[in-house]
């Protein structure tokens, strides 16, 4: 693989991080704090990327994100078309259950939101388009269950501490029962419903990790376990399916039932599915 430019990895560092602070200002020593640059090589970088409309520098000398920059992420935002097309059916989703639905993206080694549909006054106010979460195991197993095999051994290669040949067949036999599930979920509370793989049965949901040991391959949970629910996730699919983008709930307040869990994951997957056979995919 090419090593990228230095000059071009800054400019993107920058961007990155304006676009995770969308409504602030910086100036160039917050910026400067924040991303240990050379005082010259960022005073430069700001001063071409004003010039070009990408930011706005105002009567204070802060920073903020630029009406050019603007329209090219509008322009990319419609050219994604899972996105605009999920736009209409993740409004409805969320009015209806007063959540947060989003469209979010692996990029690499992070996960980007695309699109945010928000049901409550305040839930899920931290996911707006644009912002970046790290991906780095355990997290990431919504997008990994429906990787192509080689970004799978990458994943795994990356869990700390290293896994054991055992470790690395129980988070593929995870990865598998969330293909079965067709959702993935992601639990914001301990449960202690968790068994071995031979005792499991159809009733019993697959999370994408343990809260208690992060690092080692979940158990499935009980049906009669309440669930405290992070997100619920479906995937939207290409031809070969490996997943583009995923489709998420997230703002759940209270604990669920294993039968609402189901329910959410069937609503969820359905937008994923529609999305996925409008732009040629097949559906998980």
């Amino acid at each position: 693989m090419a090593r990228p430019a230095p000059g071009v990895s800054r400019t993107v560092a920058v961007l990155n991080f304006f676009a995770a602070h969308p409504e602030q200002s910086f100036t160039l020593t917050d910026i400067l704090t924040s991303l240990r640059l050379n005082r010259a090589t960022c005073h430069s970088l700001l001063a071409a990327l004003v010039d070009e409309g990408y930011l706005y520098r105002d009567n204070s000398k802060a920073y903020r994100l630029g009406p050019a920059l603007a329209a090219l992420g509008e322009v990319a935002h419609q050219s994604f078309q899972p996105a605009a097309l999920a736009r209409d059916d993740m409004r409805s989703l969320a009015d209806e259950l007063h959540l947060s639905c989003v469209a979010a993206a692996r990029v690499g080694a992070e996960m980007v939101i695309l699109e945010r549909a928000v049901g409550g006054p305040v839930v899920g106010h931290h996911l707006h388009p644009g912002r970046r979460f790290p991906l780095r195991p355990p997290a990431g197993v919504s997008f990994i269950a429906w990787a192509p095999e080689t970004e799978v051994r990458e994943w795994l290669a990356g869990c700390r501490p290293a896994l054991s040949g055992a470790d690395q067949a129980g988070w593929r036999l995870a990865m598998e029962r969330i293909r079965r599930q067709g959702f993935c979920f992601g639990l914001a509370g301990p449960v202690s419903g968790g068994v071995p793989a031979a005792a499991v049965d159809a009733g019993w949901l697959q999370p994408d990790h343990d809260l208690a040991a992060p690092g080692l391959p979940p158990a499935p949970v009980s049906p009669d376990e309440p669930i405290r629910l992070r997100y619920v996730s479906g995937p939207v699919l290409d031809r070969a399916g490996a997943i583009v983008c995923s489709i998420a709930l997230y703002g759940f307040e209270r604990p669920s039932s294993a039968e609402q869990v189901r329910e959410l994951g069937a609503r969820v997957k359905a937008v994923a599915d529609r999305v996925t056979s409008a732009t040629g995919g097949r559906p998980a």
